[in-house]
């Protein structure tokens, strides 16, 4: 997605009152729709509410980062928040801005951005501190920037106004939990509106998967598989190795009683991301004949193999497709709604982790 043009800054401003806040964002929606040049086509407003809310100054500054490069892409009133629900004393400051930019000189792009901070008994309370900010008749979309609180994200009211939230299950310190609270929420409320960036970066191991497995010799074992294992990088298995495997169930009815042995791992591994895959493999039997499947990560490459007990064997080298993150971001903004094949992904990922708790127990 290309940059815009450098951002020239049209108007600003700081207010220390939720009241004060509304009036000077109304009038910067004002100012946009009357700033233009007769040079460029129309202003192009807003199509979209992002509101990011972030853990520290430091995930603020890399939301705006974010914000700024996909402008040109999906113009928003990008609302930043830092909630400190310790912070004293209580109150909501922010800082506004209009920037406009000129996109291959043809159009130009205004983006009205707020940076909320948010402390004490407010921080309890965002729903409330930022429904009144966003915009009538275009989609809001919540961004969880890092790892904050899921309680408030994944309540009814936000559910309810937000058409779709973008999180990033793994960068939870307990990304299992997390897992379990977003299947949870699903349970409870019937749909469950996630881009979840885990599962958007499993998307090349799914596709590598998926055509280890085409052709007339190797399809028939998709009936026949009787092991998968599942390696990442760190200490305990990511949120993307057990939505894997719980696409894998999902995709192929795998019953829980009487299916495949499936075991989700984790090992350190140096020079390769915390929560990272390493490695999947997939072993197969079928009328009297086998064939194992392999995906490992070496380095900043992937390497499949395919081989049979009929003498079949074939192998495949790629590069290792880590996107960054307005990448990611960006491709979550085109989506809208619930991905039913993730939440089913969801759903079996955690009843495949109590399956796998239950026995290690025993």
């Amino acid at each position: 997605m290309p940059d815009t043009h450098q951002a020239t800054l049209i108007r600003g401003g700081h207010v220390s009152s939720l009241h004060a806040l509304s009036a000077e964002l109304s009038e910067l929606h004002r100012e946009m729709l009357r700033t233009g040049h007769d040079e460029v086509r129309p202003v192009r407003t807003a199509v979209l509410t992002l509101v990011a809310v972030c853990t520290d100054e430091a995930s603020a500054d890399r939301a705006a980062e974010v914000v700024r490069r996909l402008a040109g892409n999906h113009p928003a009133r990008a609302i930043l928040v830092v909630a400190d629900r310790n912070a004293t004393p209580d109150g909501v400051d922010a800082d506004l801005a209009l920037e406009c930019s000129a996109i291959g000189g043809a159009e130009q792009i205004c983006a009205e951005s707020v940076r909320l901070a948010v402390r004490g008994q407010p921080a309890l309370h965002l729903t409330s501190v930022v429904t009144p900010l966003l915009l009538p008749d275009v989609p809001v979309v919540l961004w969880l920037v890092g790892a904050p609180p899921l309680e408030q994200a994944l309540h009814a009211d936000v559910l309810g106004i937000c058409e779709r939230i973008v999180l990033d299950s793994d960068a939870y310190d307990d990304p299992l939990q997390t897992l379990h609270a977003l299947a949870s929420t699903h349970r409870e409320h019937g749909h469950l509106p996630v881009g979840d960036m885990a599962w958007a970066r499993l998307l090349p191991w799914r596709e590598v998967l998926a055509q280890s497995f085409d052709g007339g010799d190797m399809l028939p074992f998709l009936r026949g598989v009787r092991r998968l294992d599942i390696e990442s990088s760190g200490a305990h298995p990511s949120a993307e190795c057990w939505l894997l495997a719980g696409w894998l169930a999902s995709r192929l009815r795998w019953q829980q009683q009487g299916g495949p042995t499936i075991t989700v791992r984790a090992r350190e591994a140096e020079r390769i991301e915390t929560g990272s895959i390493l490695g999947v493999e997939l072993r197969c039997e079928l009328d009297g004949n086998t064939a194992e499947v392999s995906v490992r990560r070496d380095g900043e490459t992937t390497v499949a193999s395919i081989s049979t007990g009929a003498g079949l064997a074939a192998g495949v080298t790629r590069a290792a497709q880590v996107p960054d993150l307005h990448a990611l971001v960006g491709r979550e903004l085109q989506e809208s709604g619930e991905d039913r094949i993730y939440s089913q992904a969801l759903r079996r990922a955690t009843a495949l982790a109590a399956t796998q708790q239950r026995g290690a127990r025993r």
